[in-house]
């Protein structure tokens, strides 16, 4: 009897050794690693670019005349499209994200103004609005900045980025020889020979701004940002060496607004 009881207890420890073995085990949870701003990074932007130029003629050749000081100055302005590319390498550290970013877009903001600002000389007019005119005209931009940004979430980003930038820039002068009623400065244009120039210069300035980032995944990001950026002032003589000789001093600036995605490859 008692060896009956032994081998049945050895049984039962035996079965329940084999069902326990046979009962499904639950897996080990495995922490996905939060994700991380560190990393390189490519992508596109399309933006609208306010463009601004304060224009300022500071001396007129023609007939001994200086510019009418009451017109001497005009705003160019307006805004258009802009599109293209960035690349960039951000260190995250904690809820800081330190980084450099590069980026190079076109877009064409035209601005035409009849006449020439500062034109304009009592008792006559040497600039005839209905055959002279004034251009800016603003291409392709480019930058190369800073970025510090302040992670409120792990997959939002708030920054602030700074640098230098380089800005396309063209201004055109027109005029036309017409047959004054009077030598000037009593009447006529200011043009004795119709003339036409343009003046194409890459300008160097500073641009700042901030913008708001997020991860739409482990690999793709999307921004909203605001840039402001300043060329300085451009000076020019139009026609110079000959009779119509016209020294103009132009301040150009710009806002832009854009929305990116980017592909990080960093994880």
């Amino acid at each position: 009897m008692k060896r009956l009881l032994l081998a049945g207890g050895a049984l039962a420890f035996g079965m329940s050794g084999a069902l326990a073995a046979d009962l499904p085990t639950k897996a080990p949870v495995v922490m996905e690693a939060p994700p991380t701003w560190s990393g390189f990074y490519i992508g596109l932007m399309a933006s609208e670019r306010a463009a601004y130029a304060q224009w300022t003629t500071t001396s007129i050749r023609a007939g001994g005349l200086a510019p009418d000081g009451n017109t001497a100055g005009a705003r160019f302005g307006n805004t258009a499209i802009r599109g293209g590319g960035f690349v960039g390498f951000n260190i995250q550290s904690g809820n800081v994200v330190f980084g450099i970013e590069a980026d190079a877009a076109g877009g064409t903001n035209i601005n035409r103004h009849l006449g020439v600002p500062g034109g304009i000389a009592a008792p006559g007019s040497i600039i005839d609005p209905a055959v002279d005119s004034t251009r800016v005209r603003l291409g392709w931009d480019a930058s190369i900045r800073g970025r510090l940004g302040f992670v409120v979430t792990p997959g939002v980003m708030i920054y602030g980025t700074g640098g230098g930038a380089v800005q396309q820039f063209q201004s055109t002068v027109a005029c036309t020889a017409t047959t004054p009623a009077a030598p000037p400065p009593s009447g006529g244009t200011f043009c004795g020979t119709s003339r036409l120039e343009n003046f194409d210069q890459t300008r160097k300035g500073w641009t700042g701004g901030a913008g708001l980032e997020a991860m739409l995944s482990r690999s793709w990001t999307g921004r909203l940002e605001y840039r402001y950026a300043d060329y300085g002032r451009v000076n020019h003589a139009y026609f110079a060496g000959t009779a119509d000789q016209l020294a103009t001093r132009v301040s150009v600036f710009t806002h832009t607004i854009s929305i990116g995605i980017a592909l990080k490859f960093g994880q």
